[in-house]
């Protein structure tokens, strides 16, 4: 493992590091008390993350969780490692589509809404 010897990121990647072991989502009070960090520090740490896709909110944005970017689901998708999604619901095949097509315009109200959820 390489140790981040810059100083001033070493709170971003704790952030990171503790949201994606976390395995659940978490608040940004609960980061804040882990880490020792300030309240106002983590806050400005999670919305920047976000804005970058590395973080998402849920849950009425109370919560964070891993984003896109770093979600293997739909990060691996979009990263051009899959040619085709193959979109279910309750164990049936909602709707399937190249990851272009699929994320830019997806095709039933289902995968709309998944996207949403999980995009923004």
């Amino acid at each position: 493992m390489v140790k981040n010897t810059d100083k001033p990121f070493e709170p971003v990647f704790a952030v990171l590091d503790y949201v994606a072991s976390s395995l659940r989502a978490v608040s940004t009070t609960e980061i804040s008390e882990e880490l020792k960090l300030p309240l106002n520090t983590t806050h400005r740490i999670v919305a920047n993350l976000a804005a970058q896709g590395f973080l998402r909110r849920v849950e009425d944005a109370r919560k964070i969780v891993v984003g896109p970017v770093l979600d293997p689901e739909t990060g691996f998708a979009r990263r051009k490692v899959a040619d085709r999604i193959v979109f279910m619901d309750h164990g049936a095949i909602v709707e399937e589509d190249t990851p272009e097509t699929f994320f830019k315009s997806p095709k039933t109200d289902r995968a709309r809404e998944f996207l949403n959820q999980i995009l923004h």
